[in-house]
């Protein structure tokens, strides 16, 4: 059994994918880092201005009036803090006898709002699910163009794309 790791996309990627798709129907972030619930609404918009979310169940909340803009702004944002806290900070410790220890300590967790998941339900059927690893499509009858020209652009590309056609 082998088991391989998908990496996130890269925000020029998923600026590729939005580019040539409409404004989403559904967007949903997750949330990271000690909020505090009887405020998400105010507190999320103060880490991303601009931003409104409904409560979603859980970490998971919904982005009221999602725009392609305001996702390509909170994968940056989220993107950038994930790289800047997957180093790990060394602290020095020092014993009761006067020694020394050096151990390797994570920070805790800062506020952070990553994409959970964007979608788009379009004419003909057309059904297009967006995650930081994916983006799958189903559609009836015949291809809309605008998703041969996503199909185009994200070839040889390491986002994983996925087609079901005729559903």
């Amino acid at each position: 059994m082998s088991i391989s790791v998908v990496p996130e996309m890269s925000v020029k990627d998923l600026e590729k994918v939005l580019k040539h798709l409409p404004k989403p129907t559904v967007a949903e972030v997750a949330l990271y880092g000690g909020f505090d619930y009887s405020s998400i609404s105010e507190q999320a918009n103060k880490l991303i201005p601009g931003i409104d979310i409904t409560d979603g169940g859980g970490l998971i909340f919904r982005l009221r009036d999602p725009t392609n803009d305001k996702i390509i702004d909170i994968y940056k944002r989220s993107t950038g803090q994930k790289e800047a806290e997957s180093g790990q900070m060394t602290v020095s410790i020092i014993g009761s006898a006067g020694a020394k220890e050096t151990r390797k300590a994570r920070p805790a967790i800062p506020l952070r709002i990553d994409l959970h998941k964007v979608e788009w339900y379009l004419g003909n059927r057309v059904e297009i699910e967006l995650t930081p690893w994916e983006v799958n499509v189903k559609y009836s009858g015949k291809e809309p163009s605008y998703i041969t020209q996503l199909r185009h652009e994200l070839s040889g590309s390491k986002v994983r794309f996925g087609i079901e056609a005729n559903k």
